[in-house]
């Protein structure tokens, strides 16, 4: 996002860079729902999208970048369609860039979609009769898409990715353990009851029929995500739930066609109620928004700090306005750029006032540059970090050990 913060303000784009960004999703749900299931399906599904809980909250917690991501990957799935369907080259190259972007932008999504591409690759030497040379053309798009999303990393490749392997690899082993901030499968499951029946005729269509594309392996890879419980797998309940929004859409659609007035009717009242149900969450969702002191805390500290200071969040309800506001190098708790220390050692620093554990495990970042530590309303007693500053009962302190 550094390149918006030379013509915008970070509240600008925060607020209507993430407004635009949820629109943009809507659109490009909208656009492939429409090249792969057709456009009353796509209307359907758009409308789905648009009373989604889920969604909702994703927007509530302001995961911006997994929207952008979400956006990219729908848009480079759509014009590779767009690609196999005309064969034209603009659609082949807007794809690869797109998905290029999307390595850079959002590792978590690019994870789903590197999956779904490298399993669709297979597919299409199976449905082409086993066309080796077309399948060796599609890993070659897959490198290409590689080489551009590394690009992005270049200076910092092995923090960005090395961070990420000892979680996604242990995931495998011990499951359940890495879910990510967002609500479980148990919530999920009652937050998308109103499309999730439609999402099931819609998939046992597509097997009936044995259409197998890009979106369906997507699906298929995603939900095994979920239900096996692998790394990050709360979180990826956004990804699941748009992708099964669309196969509503075209379930939906289906029933529509076989009995018109009475699926138009379901359809509505489904709406209706979701709309309820969504205006009532909203309402309640104003208490959960971080307060107006904190962030002009947050944007303080981006002034008076040094300008090579690390800021540590002590927990992941400060973390992304950290990272938003504070225009400094960021360690928190489930950001792995720069986070060091698993789950027990977080639950060790918080919990000691022992110096030299405190020095042990301050001891993985470079202590060397000045550490700040944001606290919010809580108290932190511990003799490394003294404190730098409070305000409207928001504390910040600095680290002092060696």
């Amino acid at each position: 996002m550094e390149p918006f913060k030379l013509f915008f303000s970070s509240d600008f784009i925060i607020k209507w860079g993430f407004i635009v960004s949820i629109v943009l999703l809507g659109c490009s749900l909208y656009w492939c729902a429409k090249l792969y299931f057709g456009k009353n399906a796509a209307i359907i599904s758009l409308l789905f999208y648009s009373v989604s809980v889920v969604q909702f909250l994703t927007f509530t917690l302001m995961y911006m970048k997994n929207v952008i991501g979400l956006c990219l990957m729908l848009f480079s799935i759509g014009f590779l369609k767009k690609y196999e369907l005309s064969k034209r080259k603009y659609y082949l190259y807007s794809f690869i860039i797109l998905a290029g972007i999307l390595g850079a932008m959002h590792r978590a999504t690019f994870y789903i979609f590197g999956l779904s591409y490298f399993f669709y690759t297979f597919f299409i030497a199976w449905k082409e009769k086993y066309d080796f040379k077309k399948y060796f053309t599609y890993v070659l798009y897959g490198v290409i898409i590689i080489a551009i999303a590394l690009l992005f990393y270049i200076g910092r490749f092995w923090p960005a990715i090395t961070t990420i392997i000892a979680p996604v690899a242990g995931a495998f082993v011990n499951t359940g353990e890495s879910p990510g901030t967002f609500i479980s499968f148990f919530e999920y499951q009652f937050s998308s009851l109103v499309y999730l029946p439609f999402a099931l005729l819609g998939i046992f269509y597509s097997i009936r029929k044995k259409q197998i594309n890009f979106l369906f392996i997507w699906l298929i890879i995603n939900a095994a995500i979920v239900l096996f419980q692998l790394f990050f797998f709360n979180r990826f309940l956004i990804h699941l739930d748009i992708v099964l929004i669309i196969f509503a859409g075209l379930g939906a659609n289906l029933v529509i066609q076989e009995r018109k007035w009475i699926g138009l009717g379901v359809v509505g009242l489904l709406l209706i109620a979701s709309a309820y149900s969504i205006t009532q969450e909203s309402l309640k969702s104003d208490n959960q928004f971080i307060k107006q002191e904190d962030i002009q805390l947050i944007e303080e500290l981006g002034q008076i700090t040094e300008s090579n200071a690390i800021i540590m969040s002590f927990s992941s309800e400060y973390s992304p306005w950290i990272l938003a506001y504070s225009n400094r190098t960021i360690i928190a708790p489930g950001l792995f750029d720069e986070n060091k220390w698993d789950e027990s050692e977080w639950k060790t620093f918080w919990t000691t006032n022992e110096t030299q554990k405190t020095i042990r495990l301050m001891s993985r970042y470079d202590t060397t540059r000045p550490i700040y530590l944001y606290t919010g309303t809580n108290i932190f007693n511990n003799t490394c970090f003294n404190q730098f500053l409070e305000k409207n009962g928001r504390n910040v302190y600095e680290y002092n050990c060696q």
